[in-house]
This record gives structure tokens, C-alpha cells and sequence, in this order.
């Protein structure tokens, strides 16, 4: 075959192919392969932002702490917009009378700890720790939310995006349930399951934690955003650092002694039954839920100050009536 019709093929098969291959003139046909540029690669001004492929499994690591809250369901979306609206017509935030609250809603409400208002409750902080992920594709685990600390074992297999996760609790306390989860670089989301058909379904997004005590945190006055309020203007004292004495909590109301004590607890990731404390802590960035039992963790100081301010928070709930606390 003659050059000029070899020209002419390459001519034609570069057309069909979309590529632009300049003009297919001899020079062109001399230039090595690996400069030669395609047609459909459009300018960097022109180029559209492409999605970087998901990491795989086995570059990210998969044990420790992830922690986040339970995403709002319908149902709570629901009763929140229904109870602002009707907060708007019912005197200043919080302050007002639990039995004018319309019956279906005050499920939704909790009493602030400190001052008494009733306050419209945020989902629940959720903290999972994978403990071990075994070549037997199977994997422990533990979860800790509401003052619930539970086991969870399952199986697990690996996805393009990272592993497949499905776990048990145990099941022999009622809000016992499963997980479907997945953990990827960028962290832990699912669904938990309860094993009663009474309580409801809850999905959630949790991110990688690292968990540390800080006998500081929550009194730093440099960082109002996380800065606790004790309820008590001049009580200078920290309970994590500082020997506490009779006269530091003597005149105190026992709502206060109550907060500066279970702070002590909150600094070392104590996960709270009770709903007005836990709600009240988790409402701050600095909280971390890890367990249901930190007694290990206390230091000298704080079990000296939480066994004084115990002593005066049961005298102060012995005199609530007769003295107004």
C-alpha cells in the first residue's frame, strides 16, 4: 500500500476514534506515542472536578473510638417544629408550666438541672469502640449511649468503600438491639435496631474520637463555647484540681453541688442514665461518652471531693422543703 494511502487510513481511523491527532501530517506520525494528547481531554479551564476513588479498606485503620449523636427521625422532627410553634406564644424560653405543655409533647421535654426549665431533649450521643476485627471475618465491639454500656459481636465482610458490619448486642436488657453498619476511612454510619418493637429504630454517623481526660476542660474561661455553667457566679474551684473544703460548697444549692460533682464524672467520658444530666453534658463538644463505669480512672482529689460534696448534697436534699433549696 502506498504512503499516501496509509496517510489517508490513519486519517480516518483517528477521526472514528475521536482523537485529534494534528493533522496527521509525516511530522505528526514521527512524534512518539506518549505526547500524542486526546481529543476528549477538554482544557484544565473546561475539566470537570473528578471524585477521588474511595479508599480501600486496607489503608485506613479500623479499631478504637467513634463517637457522634443518633440522627432525628420523623417522629422527632415532627414534635420539635410542633413545640417551638407553641413555644412562641408561651412566655420566655424554658420558663413555663410543664402541664400547659400539650400532653403528647412532654415526653420531649427535660427539666435543666440547675434552674428547672423544661427544655426540648436532642438525640442521644452515641459512642461505639471496635474493639478487635478478626481473619474470621468476625469482629467485637463494644456500644456506649444513655448509661448503657453493651458488647456487640457480629460478622463482617469488605465492601468496595470499606466493611460491612452486622452485630449483636446481647439481648437480655430491653434496649438491647442489632447493628447495620459500615466503617469507612471517613468513619462509622448504620442503623441500630431495637430487639422491642417498643422503642424505635434510630440511624447514626459517627466519626473517628480520641478520647482524652483533661482535668481542665469545661473551666477554661478562654473557651466559652465549652465553658460549663456551675450556677454559681464566684465559685472558683475546680473539683478536678482543687482540694475542696467545707466552706467552698456549704452554701450551695444541691442542683449546684449536683452539676460541679457529676462534672467530675463527665471529664472522664461517664456515660449518664439520668436524662437531665445527660442531655445537659452532651450539649457540650468537649463530652465524650466511653463508659459506664470511670471509678478506676478518678484521681486522689476527686474522690476526696466527691465524697465532701456528696455529704452536702444529701444534707441539701434532706432540707429541701424547710430551707427552699
Amino acid at each position: 500500500m502506498s504512503s499516501s494511502k496509509l496517510k489517508t487510513l490513519a486519517c480516518s481511523l483517528s477521526v472514528i476514534s475521536g482523537l485529534m491527532l494534528a493533522g496527521c501530517s509525516e511530522k505528526a506520525a514521527e512524534t512518539p506515542a506518549a505526547t500524542n494528547v486526546p481529543a476528549t481531554s477538554a482544557s484544565p479551564s473546561t475539566t470537570p472536578a473528578s471524585t477521588p476513588p474511595p479508599a480501600p479498606a486496607e489503608t485506613f485503620e479500623k479499631l478504637g473510638l467513634f463517637s457522634g449523636k443518633f440522627e432525628p427521625n420523623d417522629e422527632y422532627n415532627t414534635a420539635k417544629a410542633e413545640f417551638e410553634k407553641w413555644a412562641e406564644t408561651h412566655g420566655e424560653e424554658g420558663d413555663y408550666d410543664i402541664k400547659a405543655v400539650p400532653e403528647h409533647l412532654r415526653r420531649f421535654l427535660y427539666r435543666e438541672p440547675i434552674y428547672g426549665y423544661y427544655l426540648f431533649i436532642s438525640p442521644n450521643r452515641l459512642s461505639i469502640v471496635i474493639d478487635d476485627i478478626r481473619d474470621d471475618k468476625t469482629f467485637t465491639a463494644h456500644s456506649v449511649a444513655a448509661g448503657n454500656q453493651r458488647e456487640v459481636t457480629g460478622t463482617w465482610e469488605q465492601i468496595d468503600t470499606g466493611l460491612h458490619m452486622t452485630g449483636n448486642e446481647p439481648g437480655d436488657e430491653p434496649n438491647d438491639g442489632s447493628f447495620d453498619m459500615t466503617l469507612t476511612a471517613q468513619g462509622l454510619n448504620g442503623t441500630w435496631t431495637p430487639k422491642t418493637a417498643s422503642v424505635t429504630p434510630k440511624a447514626f454517623t459517627l466519626v473517628r474520637t480520641k478520647f482524652e481526660y483533661d482535668p481542665k476542660v469545661a473551666q477554661r474561661a478562654s473557651e466559652k463555647e465549652d465553658y460549663i455553667d456551675l450556677g454559681v457566679a464566684d465559685f472558683g474551684k475546680n473539683p478536678s484540681i482543687d482540694k475542696l473544703k467545707s466552706k467552698d460548697v456549704e452554701n450551695l444549692t444541691q442542683p449546684h453541688i449536683r452539676i460541679i460533682r457529676n462534672l467530675i464524672f463527665a471529664r472522664h467520658g461517664y456515660s449518664f442514665k439520668g436524662k437531665d444530666l445527660r442531655l445537659t453534658f452532651e450539649g457540650y463538644n468537649w463530652y465524650v461518652p466511653v463508659s459506664n463505669d470511670v471509678k478506676d480512672q478518678l484521681t486522689e482529689i476527686e474522690k476526696a471531693n466527691i465524697a465532701l460534696l456528696n455529704r452536702y448534697e444529701k444534707y441539701a436534699d434532706k432540707h429541701y422543703d424547710e430551707f427552699g433549696r
